[in-house]
């Protein structure tokens, strides 16, 4: 079983192979030919804020259950998708709709 930090570190881990999964396939063209997406701050700001948020994924799983390398580095990998699912799964709650 890992300790709380070495979930939160075998998240960020996976975070990053996330990250460098996600411009992986343009390695071998030169930077001016990466998609205008990889090109933008933006991206880059989202990336490196999702990396924190992975290992902080894999830190929640630590209370629930015994966590493994595999699991906790795996969680971090999937960490866009997680977010992307729980955020579109959110139930409305009207906030700052004017009745």
């Amino acid at each position: 079983m890992l300790s709380s930090a070495e979930a939160f570190w075998w998240g960020i881990a996976g975070g990053v192979a996330a990250e460098i999964l996600a411009v992986l396939p343009y390695r071998k063209l030169a930077w001016r030919e990466w998609p205008k997406w990889t090109r933008r701050v933006t991206y880059w700001a989202f990336a490196i804020a999702m990396i924190p948020l992975a290992g902080l994924l894999a830190l929640i799983l630590t209370g629930e259950r015994e966590v493994t390398t595999y699991l906790a580095f795996h969680t971090g990998v999937a960490a866009p998708l997680l977010l992307e699912r729980l955020a579109a799964n959110a139930p409305d709650l009207g906030v700052g709709e004017v009745s």
